[in-house]
């Protein structure tokens, strides 16, 4: 089977062998010979079977025409009639027989061209019906002969295929010649067609072998013709060019292959996989070994002899194993060398197989590297771990270093985390993990230090660790992993820095910022908040001037003027609070205050919560700011009503006097804090959920607060421990879980002053001078235009400083007084009394300020004005204040 298949599959192997130009013949004149006997073939066919068409109608035809003819003589019986019919065919010399019969079958009439062929001709047809048949011995054709519809006979003729036969004959030569023609063209077509297609390529192959041969790549093929053929001779030529550009470069890069190899301080070599042969070596051979390069070449195994006898034994071993099936990087273990001049060197090589096509390795490369200095150098490091040890154990400061494996099990401690923890070294015995707090900074420790098992770089991070005493202690952790010989991490070596003193003093100092911030914003608002402030009091007291002293709205707005004047005082304290006003203390009746804070607090409480109060009017007198107690008050009973906002409770303010003795001093659990005198005791006390035991302690520090986000600055309780802090007085709370919380608060309690006689409020002093007010807020300067002009004053009101100072320019001695605000856009109230100055000297000015923190009375005075006034400010200071200007040439308020 494989034989017979072999043997059919000769041809094309040998049509595979032909040259080009064979092929070209072969295929053309084929293709010309099959395409001639195709077309030749199907003409003669088409025209045989035309021929064939018209022998078959001609017969068919005249046997009509002689069945016409018999008719008559097959009526009457007359045989020598059909006969004779019959005989007439000897004309048409291609009709070879000729029988009429009779419709029992029996002959009636013959003829035959041949009278040889008369006793076989009669048997030689087997035709029935009427039919037409072609045979080999000629053309057959049968009729029935019919008269009104009834068969009398039938006719049977037979022609000769003489004709059929030329015809044929003459069709083949003509196929045979157009053959020999097509032939002669196709051989000629061939021959041209190879000078175009074989000859180029012939061309291609002698450049081809020309290059490999001499390996020149500067020759080129020539290109004839711009088709295909062109086309790719051009590509070819560019194929040359980028071979060529790309032997250069490789030429280049095997220029700086051996520069970089011959060069390099490490050793590189290229060998068989066996050993057996050098390859290349490059010239740091001689340097690292001292022995020459052709020694090696001459001798593969020679570099063995360099090795010392103590390392001889395990490198021979390394090299004598088969490295065949090995496909990753061999580092081998360090060795040592001695040069023949007796110097000894350390090496290090790593070993790469190379694989050929089918991934075998065929090739062994190598790089040896002279790590005598690094030696050294791990003895140098070696020398200095030892003097850090010694460091180490004999820090006492703030820092300890510790050393633990990578389970987290501690293998070193310097002695100084006594000092810093109260442990000793052996005490740390258990998981790291088990010394830290639960405090959201420890998170990260553990995934830290999986960042240094990977080797991966990291910063320092924060751990909070327990005291031997129970305190907390936050550190500040440097790690670094620490890797044997192969390169895996095998433990970890840190230094830990106790910061919690510095953490201290940063929360100190940022404390210190936000309160330094929060002046800033008070100093901000307070400009614009006295200006609302100075509308309100100064409408109500003009509406208060307007409404008879027996409707009840007007005291409706007396509480308004009083609500007012507890906002200025509450921004006047607030500047104090931020260090940017002082405020004055006067002997204060608590109980007035406590009374007047809780009147205000009922509407803002939820009726959830019922306010208990037990306040003693007799409670005594304190030195105190009014508005900081008022402060206190609000602050206290506003936590205490959060601490019941979910179910409602019992808000309960007490107000008394107590008396501290030398026995409650005594006492550890009385007020030792105090000295003994009388106090005023101000209680505030609720049912609400109370306060942790471990949140006791911080509840005064600033911006602590348990409260949602959202509910609670943090800053109430500091504000409140500050302010009595300030009036030497004392804070204690007494509170836990579920059962409440009181706050009680003792202020030294001073003797109450004599009592004054009733001063008589006189009326605010009127005029009618003419004034100039000017202030950026049309709403105040339309207030204070309105005040004055009900005090008898002619008032004109500007809210620009520029235009002021444009309109006084021109009408100078127009008014009798300035008032000006003090911070206003494009010219300050200092500035514009300074040019007003300059303009009249002798006019007086008085400058309005909400705040400024350039401007105050010592200041104002300093530059000639004559008095200066804080917003907000009513009618009646308001006119006394011009009255007392105008009425005088030199006093300055």
């Amino acid at each position: 089977m494989k034989q017979g298949l072999t043997h059919k599959m000769q041809p094309a192997r040998m049509f595979e062998q032909l040259t080009i130009k064979r092929k070209l013949v072969a295929i053309i004149m084929l293709i010309s010979v099959t395409a001639s006997l195709v077309v030749g073939g199907s003409l003669t066919v088409y025209k045989l079977a035309g021929f064939r068409g018209r022998m078959a109608t001609d017969l068919s035809t005249l046997t009509e025409i002689v069945a016409d003819n018999c008719q008559g003589a097959l009526v009457f019986e007359d045989q020598m009639d059909a006969g004779d019919v019959l005989q007439s065919l000897q004309a048409k010399g291609s009709v070879e027989q000729a029988i009429v019969f009779l419709p029992d079958g029996s002959v009636f009439a013959s003829y035959f061209r041949d009278q040889d062929d008369s006793d076989q001709g009669i048997a030689a047809f087997g035709l029935d019906g009427d039919s037409l048949a072609f045979t080999r011995d000629g053309l057959h054709v049968w009729r029935s002969i019919r008269l009104a519809e009834r068969e009398i006979g039938s006719i049977y003729m037979r022609s000769e295929l003489s004709e059929l036969s030329a015809f044929l004959n003459q069709s083949i030569f003509v196929l045979l010649f157009s053959l020999l023609l097509t032939l002669g063209v196709a051989y000629w077509l061939s021959n041209r067609l190879q000078r175009i297609f074989s000859t180029p390529v012939s061309h291609l192959v002698d450049v081809t072998r020309r290059i490999s041969q001499d390996n020149d790549y500067s020759v080129r093929a020539i290109t004839g013709s711009m088709d295909e053929l062109g086309q790719l001779t051009e590509a070819f030529n560019d194929m040359l060019t980028q071979i060529e550009y790309r032997d250069a470069h490789l030429l280049a890069s095997r220029a700086r292959f051996n520069q970089l190899v011959e060069n390099i301080p490490e050793l590189f070599w290229l060998g068989s996989a066996d050993w057996e042969n050098i390859l290349y070596i490059s010239p740091a051979y001689e340097s690292i070994w001292g022995r020459s390069c052709q020694s090696l070449y001459d001798n593969p195994s020679s570099w063995l002899d360099g090795i010392v006898a103590e390392d001889r034994s395990e490198i021979a071993a390394l090299v004598a194993k088969d490295l065949t099936q090995t496909r990753e990087v061999i580092a081998w273990p360090t060795f040592r060398i001695e040069q023949p001049g007796g110097d000894t060197r350390w090496i290090s090589i790593r070993i790469f197989p190379i694989l050929d096509e089918q991934g075998v390795v065929y090739r062994m490369a190598g790089i040896a590297e002279d790590i005598t200095e690094r030696k050294q150098a791990e003895d140098a490091v070696r020398q200095s771990e030892e003097k850090f040890r010694r460091f180490s154990e004999n820090l006492k400061e703030e820092y300890f270093f510790y050393s633990h494996d990578l389970e987290g099990k501690f293998r070193y401690l310097s002695p100084s985390i006594t000092n810093i923890l109260g442990y000793q070294p052996e005490d740390f015995s258990k998981h790291y993990a088990e010394y830290l707090t639960d405090h959201p900074v420890n998170e990260s420790v553990a995934r830290t230090i999986n960042v240094s098992t990977e080797k991966l770089p990291q910063s320092s991070y924060e751990a909070e660790i327990h005291h031997r005493d129970g305190t907390v202690h936050r550190f500040e952790m440097h790690e670094v992993p620490v890797c044997d010989e192969p390169g895996q991490v095998v433990a970890i070596e840190g230094i830990a820095h106790d910061i919690t003193e510095r953490l201290k003093i940063e929360d100190q100092l940022r404390q210190s910022q936000k309160m330094e911030a929060i002046g800033t914003l008070a100093g901000g608002i307070a400009h614009d908040f006295n200006n609302i402030l100075t509308a309100i009091l100064g409408y109500s007291e003009l509406a208060m001037t307007e409404i008879p002293d027996s409707m009840p709205v007007k005291s409706n707005i007396g509480n308004i003027v009083k609500a007012g004047i507890r906002a200025k005082d509450l921004v006047a304290q607030i500047l104090s609070f931020s260090r940017k006003e002082a405020k004055g203390r006067s002997s204060i009746q608590v109980h007035l205050v406590v009374n007047e804070a809780l009147q205000f607090l009922r509407a803002s409480i939820p009726t959830t919560i019922e306010i208990k109060q037990s306040i003693d009017p007799k409670s005594g007198n304190i030195l105190a700011d009014p508005t900081q107690i008022h402060q206190v008050v609000i602050n206290l009973c506003t936590n205490a009503a959060q601490a019941m906002s979910a179910a409602g409770g019992i808000l309960k303010v007490d107000l008394t006097s107590v008396e501290i003795t030398d026995r409650d001093l005594a006492d550890p659990a009385g007020e030792s804090a105090m000295s003994p005198r009388s106090y005023v005791k101000l209680s505030v006390s609720d049912n609400g959920k109370g306060i942790e035991a471990k949140d006791i302690d911080r509840i005064f520090d600033p911006y602590f607060t348990t409260k949602e986000i959202g509910k609670g600055t943090g800053m109430g309780l500091a504000v409140v421990n500050g302010i009595v802090s300030s009036h030497e007085g004392t804070i204690k709370v007494d509170s836990s879980p579920d059962r409440g919380t009181t706050f009680n608060l003792l202020f030294p309690r001073i003797a109450e002053p004599s009592p004054e006689k009733s001063k008589t409020i006189d009326s605010i002093p009127t005029g009618s001078e003419k004034v100039l007010v000017v202030d950026d807020e049309k709403a105040v300067a339309d207030l204070t235009k309105k005040m004055l002009e009900h005090l008898g004053y002619s008032v004109t009101a500007i809210t620009s400083s520029l235009e002021a100072l444009e309109l006084f320019t021109s009408q100078p001695h127009a008014f009798d007084i300035v008032l000006s605000d003090q911070t206003m856009p494009g010219m300050t109230g200092d500035m514009l009394v300074r040019k007003i100055l300059e303009i009249r000297p002798d006019i007086p000015t008085v400058i309005c300020s909400g705040y400024s923190s350039e401007m105050d009375a010592e200041t104002a005075e300093n530059i000639g004005v004559s008095a200066y006034l804080m917003k907000p400010t009513g009618m009646r200071k308001l006119g006394d204040t011009l009255r007392s200007v105008l009425d005088s040439e030199t006093t300055r308020i």
